[in-house]
C-alpha cells in the first residue's frame, strides 16, 4: 500500500479479504474500506488482480510531492492546464521529472492556443500512474 495525504491508511498497511467478503487487517478507514472490498471480490470472481487507487477529489492543502501531484491532476482533469503547469512547476526538477513528457505536450498546446487566440481551458489528462509512487 502506498498513500497520500490525507488518509487514515499508512505504508504497509495490509488486510486479508475472504471469498464472503470478510476484512482481515487494515487498509484504511470508511472512505477505502467498501472499495478494496469490491475490487477484492471481484478479482477473487475472475482470477485478474487489481489495482486500487483512492486519493481525494478536491484539492488538499499541502506541499509534499504527493499532494502536490494529487492538486496537478485534479486541475488538468478539470480543464485548468495553466494550473497544473504551475502546481508542477513548484516540484524539484527530479520530482517533476516523470510529468516531464506531459508538461512539455501540455507547454505546446497552451502556446498554440495562445497564439490561435484561443482559450487554454480542456481536459488534458495527467495520469502517471505508479511512477507517483518515486516521489
Amino acid at each position: 500500500m502506498r498513500t497520500e495525504s490525507p488518509t487514515s491508511a499508512h505504508p504497509g498497511d495490509k488486510a486479508v479479504i475472504t471469498s464472503d467478503g470478510t476484512l482481515h487487517g487494515w487498509i484504511g478507514g470508511s472512505c477505502s474500506e467498501p472499495l478494496v472490498r469490491r475490487e477484492a471480490l471481484v478479482a477473487m470472481s475472475d482470477g485478474m488482480p487489481r489495482l486500487v487507487r483512492i486519493r481525494p477529489v478536491e484539492e488538499v492543502a499541502g506541499d509534499d510531492p504527493a499532494t502536490i501531484m494529487s492538486r496537478a491532476q485534479i486541475k488538468a482533469g478539470r480543464g485548468d492546464v495553466p494550473g497544473a503547469l504551475a502546481e508542477l512547476g513548484t516540484l524539484p526538477a527530479t520530482v517533476r521529472a516523470p510529468a516531464q513528457a506531459w508538461i512539455d505536450k501540455a507547454q505546446a498546446r497552451t502556446a498554440a492556443l495562445f497564439t490561435q487566440g484561443l482559450q487554454t481551458r480542456g481536459p488534458l489528462e495527467l495520469d502517471l500512474g505508479d511512477r507517483i509512487g518515486a516521489l
